[in-house]
Formats: structure tokens, sequence, C-alpha cells
């Protein structure tokens, strides 16, 4: 599986990004983001015509199979109980 130059690049930013906040963790949330890809090509992948279908299109990821506004998105925890 490779990742293609132009979401490659807007990836890069975004974990530059999310790096800075006081909530990241670790490889995680870039593991969750590629994770979210993977399913999303493969759903791609499923709704082609078979035969339309090349090896690259296959093992490669692309921008469409990222949801980059998500990935951008600053998510607040749901806090359960009395918070302080």
């Amino acid at each position: 599986m490779r990742i293609a130059d132009e979401p490659a690049l807007k990836l890069e930013k975004i974990f530059d990004i999310a790096r800075q906040r006081s909530n990241f963790g670790n490889g995680r949330y870039a593991r969750n983001v590629i994770e979210k890809a993977q399913v999303n090509h493969a759903g791609k992948l499923l709704s082609m015509d078979i035969n339309a279908v090349k090896r690259d299109d296959i093992f490669t990821l692309r921008s469409e199979d990222f949801d980059f506004l998500e990935c951008g998105s600053e998510k607040t925890k749901q806090m359960i109980g009395f918070a302080l």
C-alpha cells in the first residue's frame, strides 16, 4: 500500500498541526487516519467496474480516500458524569 504524493503532502501538514495540540497522543492518531482511508479506499474499489480496476488503483491511497475535513478538526471528548 502506498500514498499518492498529493494526499501525502496534505497529511504531513495535518500531522504537524496535530502534534502541537495538547491532547495529541502517539502514532494512534496517524494510524486511525490511515485505517479510515483504507476503509474508504476499499469501498471505492467495490463500487468500481472490475474490468476498469488497475493494479495501481488497488495499492494506492488517493486524496478521495481521505477525509481531510475530519482529519483537521479538533474533536472534544464528551465527559461522563460531573466535570469540575
